[in-house]
Protein backbone atom coordinates (compact mmCIF):
# COMPACT_ATOMS: atom_id res chain seq x y z
CA UNK A 1 0.00 0.00 0.00
CA UNK A 2 1.31 3.42 -0.97
CA UNK A 3 1.94 5.76 1.96
CA UNK A 4 0.49 9.26 2.24
CA UNK A 5 4.03 10.65 2.16
CA UNK A 6 4.69 8.65 -1.02
CA UNK A 7 1.54 10.00 -2.66
CA UNK A 8 2.47 13.55 -1.63
CA UNK A 9 5.96 13.09 -3.07
CA UNK A 10 4.44 11.89 -6.35
CA UNK A 11 2.21 14.98 -6.43
CA UNK A 12 5.21 17.28 -5.85
CA UNK A 13 7.10 15.50 -8.66
CA UNK A 14 4.18 15.87 -11.08
CA UNK A 15 3.73 19.56 -10.27
CA UNK A 16 7.48 20.22 -10.69
CA UNK A 17 7.55 18.32 -13.98
CA UNK A 18 4.51 20.22 -15.29
CA UNK A 19 6.03 23.62 -14.45
CA UNK A 20 9.50 22.58 -15.61
CA UNK A 21 12.68 24.65 -15.54
CA UNK A 22 14.41 24.74 -12.17
CA UNK A 23 11.26 23.95 -10.19
CA UNK A 24 11.96 20.81 -8.17
CA UNK A 25 9.76 18.59 -6.02
CA UNK A 26 11.54 19.98 -2.93
CA UNK A 27 10.67 23.56 -3.93
CA UNK A 28 7.06 22.53 -4.62
CA UNK A 29 6.76 20.85 -1.21
CA UNK A 30 8.28 23.91 0.53
CA UNK A 31 5.89 26.31 -1.24
CA UNK A 32 2.82 24.17 -0.54
CA UNK A 33 3.76 23.95 3.14
CA UNK A 34 4.55 27.67 3.26
CA UNK A 35 1.17 28.56 1.78
CA UNK A 36 -0.74 26.29 4.14
CA UNK A 37 1.23 26.94 7.33
CA UNK A 38 1.36 30.69 6.68
CA UNK A 39 -2.40 30.83 6.15
CA UNK A 40 -1.99 32.24 2.63
CA UNK A 41 -4.87 31.89 0.17
CA UNK A 42 -4.61 32.58 -3.56
CA UNK A 43 -7.15 33.45 -6.22
CA UNK A 44 -6.49 33.25 -9.97
CA UNK A 45 -7.66 36.12 -12.16
CA UNK A 46 -8.80 34.81 -15.53
CA UNK A 47 -9.11 38.10 -17.46
CA UNK A 48 -6.47 40.85 -17.82
CA UNK A 49 -9.27 43.38 -18.35
CA UNK A 50 -10.38 42.82 -14.71
CA UNK A 51 -7.09 44.18 -13.31
CA UNK A 52 -8.21 47.87 -13.15
CA UNK A 53 -11.42 46.89 -11.32
CA UNK A 54 -9.43 44.76 -8.88
CA UNK A 55 -6.97 47.59 -8.27
CA UNK A 56 -9.93 49.82 -7.46
CA UNK A 57 -12.29 47.48 -5.57
CA UNK A 58 -10.46 44.25 -4.72
CA UNK A 59 -11.88 40.81 -5.50
CA UNK A 60 -15.65 40.93 -5.82
CA UNK A 61 -17.90 37.85 -5.51
CA UNK A 62 -18.82 37.73 -9.19
CA UNK A 63 -18.44 34.13 -10.32
CA UNK A 64 -21.45 32.67 -12.09
CA UNK A 65 -21.25 29.53 -9.92
CA UNK A 66 -22.77 31.27 -6.93
CA UNK A 67 -21.80 34.91 -6.53
CA UNK A 68 -18.59 34.20 -4.66
CA UNK A 69 -14.84 34.23 -5.13
CA UNK A 70 -12.86 31.03 -4.73
CA UNK A 71 -9.53 30.85 -2.91
CA UNK A 72 -7.11 27.97 -2.36
CA UNK A 73 -4.07 27.14 -0.29
CA UNK A 74 -1.65 24.22 -0.03
CA UNK A 75 -1.97 21.42 -2.58
CA UNK A 76 -5.27 22.76 -3.90
CA UNK A 77 -3.47 25.68 -5.54
CA UNK A 78 -1.89 23.24 -8.02
CA UNK A 79 -4.23 20.25 -8.29
CA UNK A 80 -4.37 16.65 -7.22
CA UNK A 81 -3.49 13.20 -8.49
CA UNK A 82 -6.00 11.03 -10.30
CA UNK A 83 -5.33 7.37 -10.80
CA UNK A 84 -1.79 6.34 -10.04
CA UNK A 85 0.17 9.38 -11.13
CA UNK A 86 -1.72 11.84 -13.35
CA UNK A 87 -1.84 15.45 -12.20
CA UNK A 88 -5.32 16.95 -12.50
CA UNK A 89 -4.50 20.62 -13.03
CA UNK A 90 -7.66 21.80 -14.78
CA UNK A 91 -9.90 24.06 -12.68
CA UNK A 92 -7.04 24.97 -10.33
CA UNK A 93 -5.84 28.38 -9.25
CA UNK A 94 -2.30 28.06 -10.60
CA UNK A 95 -2.60 26.12 -13.85
CA UNK A 96 -6.03 27.30 -14.96
CA UNK A 97 -7.42 30.48 -13.43
CA UNK A 98 -4.13 32.38 -13.05
CA UNK A 99 -3.55 32.22 -16.82
CA UNK A 100 -5.28 35.49 -17.68
CA UNK A 101 -6.85 35.93 -21.11
CA UNK A 102 -5.94 39.07 -23.01
CA UNK A 103 -7.59 38.98 -26.43
CA UNK A 104 -5.24 39.87 -29.27
CA UNK A 105 -2.18 40.32 -27.04
CA UNK A 106 1.20 38.95 -27.99
CA UNK A 107 2.00 38.57 -24.31
CA UNK A 108 1.14 35.84 -21.85
CA UNK A 109 -0.08 37.05 -18.47
CA UNK A 110 -0.60 35.32 -15.15
CA UNK A 111 -2.44 37.18 -12.38
CA UNK A 112 -2.83 35.95 -8.81
CA UNK A 113 -4.32 37.68 -5.77
CA UNK A 114 -2.88 36.52 -2.46
CA UNK A 115 -4.19 37.18 1.02
CA UNK A 116 -3.87 35.57 4.41
CA UNK A 117 -6.01 34.50 7.30
CA UNK A 118 -5.22 37.64 9.30
CA UNK A 119 -6.67 39.91 6.60
CA UNK A 120 -9.67 37.65 6.10
CA UNK A 121 -10.44 37.19 9.79
CA UNK A 122 -10.51 41.00 10.16
CA UNK A 123 -13.32 40.88 7.59
CA UNK A 124 -15.16 38.21 9.59
CA UNK A 125 -14.45 35.50 7.01
CA UNK A 126 -14.01 32.03 8.48
CA UNK A 127 -11.39 29.79 6.91
CA UNK A 128 -11.37 26.02 6.91
CA UNK A 129 -9.55 23.65 4.64
CA UNK A 130 -7.62 24.27 1.45
CA UNK A 131 -10.58 25.56 -0.57
CA UNK A 132 -12.61 28.56 0.53
CA UNK A 133 -15.65 30.18 -1.04
CA UNK A 134 -15.98 33.86 -0.05
CA UNK A 135 -19.32 35.57 -0.63
CA UNK A 136 -18.17 39.04 0.46
CA UNK A 137 -15.87 41.42 -1.41
CA UNK A 138 -12.20 41.01 -0.48
CA UNK A 139 -10.99 44.64 -0.38
CA UNK A 140 -7.94 45.83 -2.29
CA UNK A 141 -6.15 46.57 0.99
CA UNK A 142 -6.49 42.90 1.99
CA UNK A 143 -4.76 41.44 -1.06
CA UNK A 144 -1.46 41.66 -2.87
CA UNK A 145 -1.62 41.28 -6.65
CA UNK A 146 1.07 39.13 -8.28
CA UNK A 147 1.67 39.58 -12.00
CA UNK A 148 3.81 37.87 -14.61
CA UNK A 149 3.78 39.13 -18.17
CA UNK A 150 6.01 37.57 -20.83
CA UNK A 151 6.14 37.58 -24.62
CA UNK A 152 4.65 34.52 -26.24
CA UNK A 153 7.77 32.73 -27.48
CA UNK A 154 5.97 29.88 -29.21
CA UNK A 155 2.59 28.21 -29.24
CA UNK A 156 1.80 25.54 -26.69
CA UNK A 157 3.25 24.70 -23.30
CA UNK A 158 6.69 26.38 -23.67
CA UNK A 159 5.39 29.93 -23.12
CA UNK A 160 2.99 28.79 -20.41
CA UNK A 161 5.80 27.01 -18.58
CA UNK A 162 8.00 30.14 -18.64
CA UNK A 163 5.16 32.15 -17.12
CA UNK A 164 4.44 29.41 -14.56
CA UNK A 165 8.12 29.26 -13.58
CA UNK A 166 8.13 33.03 -13.01
CA UNK A 167 4.86 32.94 -11.02
CA UNK A 168 6.11 30.01 -8.94
CA UNK A 169 9.22 32.04 -8.07
CA UNK A 170 7.07 35.06 -7.24
CA UNK A 171 4.87 32.98 -4.92
CA UNK A 172 7.97 31.58 -3.21
CA UNK A 173 9.26 35.10 -2.70
CA UNK A 174 6.10 36.57 -1.19
CA UNK A 175 5.39 33.54 1.00
CA UNK A 176 8.92 33.59 2.45
CA UNK A 177 9.45 37.38 2.66
CA UNK A 178 5.89 38.58 3.17
CA UNK A 179 3.69 41.16 1.49
CA UNK A 180 1.34 43.95 2.45
CA UNK A 181 -2.26 44.37 1.48
CA UNK A 182 -2.37 46.70 -1.52
CA UNK A 183 1.00 45.56 -2.93
CA UNK A 184 1.41 44.97 -6.66
CA UNK A 185 4.32 42.59 -7.21
CA UNK A 186 5.54 41.90 -10.73
CA UNK A 187 8.10 39.50 -12.13
CA UNK A 188 10.03 40.86 -15.07
CA UNK A 189 11.12 38.69 -17.96
CA UNK A 190 14.71 38.96 -16.70
CA UNK A 191 13.78 37.18 -13.46
CA UNK A 192 11.82 34.40 -15.16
Amino acid sequence: METIAGRDQLLYEQIAQTIGGEVTPVRVERLIKGLREGGHYVHGIKEVKLKPKILESGILPLTPEGRASYWTTGRSVFGYLVGKDKLQSYDTTFFHYAHARDEGSKRLTMLVAITNGDFLSQLGIELSGEYVRIKEPVPRGSIALLEVELPIIEKGRASSQKAEQAMFGLLEKVVSRGYKGGDIISASEARA
